[in-house]
């Protein structure tokens, strides 16, 4: 049960750290260049806890993104 919790605490962890990487304002010549890190992170996770991170913690780190953007749904 305790790896269980250290998993999911490095999920959110991470996960935080790429929103914050998304939201890092950048110079004009380097927006272009930026990756889109919410979803390298969402995939790696995917992969590698596939029992923990699925299709409704995509749907919800989706939702969240798409309120810190700003864009319609």
């Amino acid at each position: 049960m305790a790896k269980r919790q250290t998993g999911i605490w490095a999920v959110v962890f991470t996960l935080v750290v790429a929103f914050m990487l998304t939201i890092m304002p950048l110079p004009e010549w380097a927006v272009a260049w930026r990756p889109a890190w919410v979803a390298l992170v969402l995939g790696y996770w995917c992969l590698a806890l596939p029992q923990s991170v699925g299709v409704l913690t995509g749907w919800i780190v989706g939702l969240f993104l798409d309120v810190v953007n700003g864009s319609l749904l």
